[in-house]
């Protein structure tokens, strides 16, 4: 069921946004193609007839990156007749197709309550839809993207902040 998934994309699709636009992520376009990922885990979970954000980690199979569905994205979801009456944080896990996403640095939810107390790098999902697979076994051995030695000085510069994510600049 993993060859469902799109090809490996997400460390790829952020370094790119590092080596292009260091971190001035407010410049990066949304990427309009779709893509398609797991949904591994959920952070928070949607409260019945409302149309909060939703945070969630994704893989495609060998990356994992934390994103956050937004309030748009989940009334379209609350809206389509196949899943009205079963909150998406409701699956285990999930095939889903993502477009119009965007990187974002952000605190995000902890697991003990509360928020993480520096930013993580996030992808901000406008658009979604539900493929299948729900409840299935992870796909592949997903490591989290700001783990990887290509990324992890990227994410210390954007967290440090006045120009520091353009360390990626110089790197390309």
């Amino acid at each position: 069921m993993s060859s469902n998934v799109s090809p490996p994309w997400i460390q790829k699709y952020l370094v790119g946004i590092a080596e292009t636009h260091g971190g001035d992520l407010l410049a990066v376009p949304a990427h309009a193609q779709s893509k398609k990922v797991q949904v591994v885990k959920f952070l928070t979970h949607q409260i019945p007839n409302s149309d909060n954000w939703i945070w969630a980690i994704i893989s495609d199979t060998t990356s994992k990156v934390v994103v956050r569905f937004t309030k748009r994205a989940m009334k379209t979801y609350q809206e389509n007749p196949l899943f009205e009456d079963k909150p998406f944080s409701s699956f285990k896990t999930a095939l889903i197709q993502i477009k119009q996403f965007r990187p974002m640095f952000a605190r995000i939810p902890a697991e003990s309550k509360g928020m993480s107390s520096e930013e993580h790098v996030a992808l901000e999902v406008d658009e979604f839809k539900p493929v299948g697979s729900f409840g299935a076994n992870i796909w592949g051995f997903p490591k989290n993207v700001e783990l990887v030695e290509e990324m992890a000085e990227w994410v210390q510069g954007v967290r440090a902040g006045n120009g520091g994510g353009c360390v990626a600049l110089v790197l390309k």
